[in-house]
């Protein structure tokens, strides 16, 4: 709900401050990538998160950026994609090619369900700079299509006046 993503907003701006080494990444990405076009943010949550909830497929999310797209009557967009899995970036870049960025410096789990967080073999710092990094690129997007998870929720802390389709 919008008040309470607000009132989140207002804690975090009061409490919260990113570091700059963060923000910059994030400017220098956003000011690259996100410039004079309309930007549809998704974050698709994959690898263990199966689990906890329906696994949504990458159909159904092209579903529905395919709608979003329909709807910017030939605005020019972007599609800035967070997720933790690579192939879900494969899949939207032959779909949409030259439309499709994302952060291409972030861990991301390849050919398994394996979730990065939980392998010994990747820096915790780096695991969770990249999180933030992603979570506050979306909070950049015009509109967010997502899958339940606590990094995207959390994107619209930082920008409570998104719009945002949830797909499970």
């Amino acid at each position: 709900n919008k008040y309470t993503r607000k009132k989140a907003y207002d804690l975090i701006k009061k409490y919260i401050q990113i570091k700059f080494q963060i923000n910059k990444k994030v400017k220098l990405f956003a000011n690259k990538h996100f410039k004079q076009s309309f930007i549809i943010g998704v974050h698709y949550r994959g690898t263990d998160k199966r689990i906890e909830v329906r696994r949504v497929s990458y159909d159904e999310v092209v579903e529905q950026i395919n709608k979003e797209i329909s709807n910017l009557n030939s605005k020019p967009y972007k599609i800035f994609i967070a997720t933790d899995e690579q192939e879900f970036i494969d899949y939207l870049s032959q779909l949409f090619p030259d439309k499709v960025c994302y952060y291409e410096n972030a861990i991301r789990s390849k050919g398994n369900f394996a979730p990065i967080h939980y392998n010994a073999n990747h820096p915790p710092f780096k695991v969770g700079e990249d999180a933030l990094i992603d979570c506050l690129l979306l909070s950049k997007a015009n509109l967010l299509i997502r899958t339940a998870s606590n990094l995207s929720d959390w994107s619209t802390y930082f920008n409570p006046h998104m719009p945002v389709i949830k797909l499970n």
